[in-house]
């Protein structure tokens, strides 16, 4: 909302950005002064009760530090430079609870936090360091690491506090992924570092991320130490995009599966945590592709 006010210069753009960003300060907020900070994850779908789940993302936090950057450039840009401050200090709490789940031993940011008490399950390993109710959820995942790094590394504000290289690196160790369907070999990444459950494969939207993040951070510290994988895994893309099964040669599928167009069709989707990533052209996908292509970070403000 926020850039497409900036896009199209119509009010209700910013109307909109601003009522949203005012909702999630007002529900998702954590004011317990004793946890990590940020904001959480929000309420059930599904039909289910609205009680407000204590979850933290890092991924999600990484988000609302972008959204509400922009915003405060906005009303710098007007002039209202009390309201850029607020908004300002409102993206620092979630920025700084990306910061408080940076790993420095492996590199890695750590997916978030779930409320003490919280049993293991898909996506969700809560083994890491607890404060206050808050324990730190240590499971990997791919955008724990692109979104953090594509949102605050640029910043002043964080720009020196780690080496943003590490968890880019930690990206290319350790989600990388090949398979085989209709007859070619595919690389990409997965989110997650095996599915949940069924073949293993490629999802093209974390794909595009990865290669996003490598490009970004060479241009960050002016060099060019991921340029030869950003290249080859946007030829995976490109590849991907011309003969992955179920494409159509212009938009890009979501997912590749090994052996995907082999499987019946209520298998052909990647089962990771939280959802099915399907074999089929998804606007995610495409989308990432051509940030990718263009080399578009759009989580900087």
């Amino acid at each position: 909302m926020a850039a497409g006010y900036k896009q199209f210069n119509d009010q209700r753009y910013f109307g909109a950005a601003k009522k949203i960003g005012e909702w999630i300060v007002s529900n998702l907020t954590d004011n317990t002064g004793t946890g990590y900070g940020g904001y959480y994850l929000g309420y059930p779908d599904e039909g289910k009760p609205k009680d407000l789940i204590k979850g933290k993302s890092v991924e999600n936090n990484a988000d609302i530090f972008a959204a509400f950057r922009r915003l405060a450039a906005i009303e710098r840009q007007l002039g209202n430079q009390a309201e850029a401050d607020k908004w300002r200090e409102r993206a620092n709490i979630a920025g700084d609870f990306v910061m408080e789940m940076f790993d420095p031993l492996t590199g890695r940011f750590y997916a978030g936090t779930v409320p003490v008490g919280t049993l293991p399950g898909p996506g969700i390993k809560p083994d890491g360091p607890q404060k206050g109710n808050d324990v730190i959820n240590t499971f990997d995942f791919l955008d724990s690491n692109t979104f953090t790094t594509l949102a605050l590394a640029a910043t002043l504000r964080y720009r020196d506090q780690i080496d943003w290289r590490r968890p880019v690196q930690f990206v290319l160790d350790n989600f990388a992924q090949s398979v085989m369907a209709g007859g070619q070999e595919f690389c990409g990444f997965n989110i997650v570092k095996e599915p949940t459950a069924g073949p293993n494969g490629i999802a093209w939207e974390f794909t595009g991320q990865a290669v996003v993040a490598m490009r970004f951070v060479d241009r960050l510290y002016q060099e060019s130490r991921f340029k030869e994988p950003a290249d080859f895994y946007l030829e995976c893309i490109r590849k991907a995009q011309r003969l992955a099964p179920f494409g159509n040669g212009r938009g890009l599928v979501a997912s590749t599966l090994q052996d995907g167009d082999l499987l019946p069709p209520i298998e052909q989707c990647l089962s990771t945590p939280f959802q099915c990533i399907p074999e089929r052209v998804g606007l995610a996908a495409t989308v990432w592709a051509i940030f990718a292509d263009q080399s578009i970070n759009p989580l900087r403000g």
